[in-house]
């Protein structure tokens, strides 16, 4: 069950993170700019994985629960990296320059920090929620 949970998690955050991008580019880039928009969408992203990611944790909680909570942090990022690239460029039409401009975090690019979220997030809430009142 668990383990099916990962992938369940993971869809529902990429159909709300995909939602908010629309908001984004139609509410919150033509009134602050891409810049905005970008720091808007990624902040955001990071809300939503690390809300799904406690209740991860809350649902895993218990004997094996960092196995899994690192499972799934794993698991996510690489779903994540695979979709951003695959459908970002086959389906979105987006230039491969494009897709890995927002991994420069020197440049100010915030994907890189969602991706961490997504990497430690459940294993970070697992721990808050494991060794509650130890």
């Amino acid at each position: 069950m668990k383990w099916s949970l990962i992938f369940v998690f993971w869809l529902a955050m990429a159909v709300l993170i995909s939602a908010d991008g629309f908001v984004g580019y139609f509410v919150v880039m033509p009134k602050f700019g891409e810049y905005v928009n970008h720091v808007y969408k990624s902040a955001v992203a990071v809300g939503i994985t690390a809300l799904f990611s406690w209740v991860y944790a809350i649902i895993s909680k218990g004997e094996g629960w960092l196995t899994y909570a690192v499972a799934c942090g794993v698991i996510w990022v690489i779903i994540t990296t695979c979709f951003e690239f695959v459908a970002g460029h086959y389906l979105f039409g987006n230039p491969w320059p494009a897709l890995f401009n927002d991994y420069r975090i020197w440049a100010g690019r915030l994907w890189v920090p969602v991706l961490l979220t997504s990497l430690a997030g459940p294993a970070l809430m697992g721990h808050f929620v494991n060794l509650k009142g130890k």
